[in-house]
């Protein structure tokens, strides 16, 4: 399982929406990262899909996301090892090293084309591997990101990359076109 995580504060970056927090952007810029503050996220399921062809699974604990960063720290991981993480690459959760997570990953039921399905972004998610496809599934993500004053920077950037033939902001280093997961 992959997740995604909420991407890393840094002092002396620029306060974002007025407050404290800063933020300066990813150390290593991907197409795992987005620079838009989003509160939740959702699909729209534009086909039936089964529970077991690759629907959304979460594991409902906001605090698990702290235990899936801290990981690598606990004293049973040799220094040098990080528990799966590659730069650019989402943070893994698996059994060898998260077996508490994935006792508490659970999956979306059935959907049929207009379902919709809602998560908090500090929730940690994947989407379930598909053994036996049948089919095609096809959802639509849908970010809710605020109006603010961080994305509003966001959305200007990423309009100009667009103009531009490219695509600037929450998906740097990547051109129109390309697959952005």
């Amino acid at each position: 399982m992959r997740v995604a995580v909420p991407p890393v504060v840094s002092p002396g970056a620029a306060p974002i929406a007025g407050g404290s927090l800063t933020h300066a952007g990813p150390q290593y810029p991907g197409t795992t990262m987005c620079s838009a503050f989003r509160t939740f996220q959702g699909w729209a399921a534009l086909s039936d899909m089964d529970h077991d062809q690759g629907v959304l699974h979460i594991v409902p604990i906001p605090e698990a996301l702290a235990y899936l960063m801290l990981r690598p720290l606990l004293a049973d991981v040799a220094e040098d090892d990080m528990c799966g993480v590659t730069v650019n690459q989402v943070l893994p959760a698996s059994q060898t090293w998260h077996p508490l997570l994935m006792w508490a990953l659970v999956g979306s039921p059935d959907v049929r084309a207009g379902d919709s399905v809602w998560w908090r972004c500090d929730m940690i998610h994947s989407v379930a591997p598909v053994e036996n496809q049948q089919g095609w599934g096809s959802v639509m993500y849908i970010p809710a990101a605020p109006w603010c004053p961080r994305n509003e920077q966001v959305g200007t950037a990423a309009g100009s990359g667009r103009r531009s033939g490219g695509v600037a902001g929450a998906c740097r280093g990547h051109r129109a076109g390309d697959r952005v997961r």
